[in-house]
């Protein structure tokens, strides 16, 4: 069982930014209530608030959870789960995999620790399932399947 989440580059940048955001939004809600102007606390600084703090939140909660029988994406509510039998499509791209079947959808973008490695990991659990659409970018398939001779 492998645990995924985010890159420490991305999960810092996503932190200052957001707790940025909160901390504007608070100064701005203090600003528009001595102003008078409830109209823009609402309609700017609430959302603005929401979304930071939804963000931060999901910059801590997200993980992605590869074993031997699925992949699990788990994110604000509900996880979603992918049987690797279930994969009917995977979309490979320059840094992009997108897996679907059985309902579910489970990106892997660039911004995953160890990416190249889960795609590559993905590749060699998936190799074998002749019911998978391949799609995607031409140049990434190709390296793609370079990939899995020499594996």
């Amino acid at each position: 069982m492998k645990t995924i989440g985010y890159s420490v580059g991305i999960k810092v940048f996503l932190i200052v930014a957001l707790t940025a955001g909160i901390l504007l939004s608070f100064w701005a809600g203090l600003y528009y209530i001595e102003e008078g102007e409830l109209y823009l606390l609402i309609a700017v600084v609430l959302p603005l608030f929401l979304f930071c703090t939804i963000g931060l939140w999901y910059t801590f909660k997200f993980r992605l959870l590869i074993t031997e029988e699925f992949i699990e994406q788990q994110g604000l509510l509900n996880p979603t789960k992918l049987y690797f039998e279930q994969v009917r499509h995977l979309y490979l791209y320059e840094n992009e995999m997108i897996l679907k079947g059985g309902g579910a959808k489970i990106r892997i973008t660039s911004d995953l620790q160890n990416q190249r490695e889960v795609i590559n990991h993905l590749l060699q659990v998936l190799n074998g399932n002749p019911n998978i659409e391949l799609n995607g970018d031409k140049k990434a398939i190709e390296a793609a399947n370079v990939k899995k001779q020499i594996l």
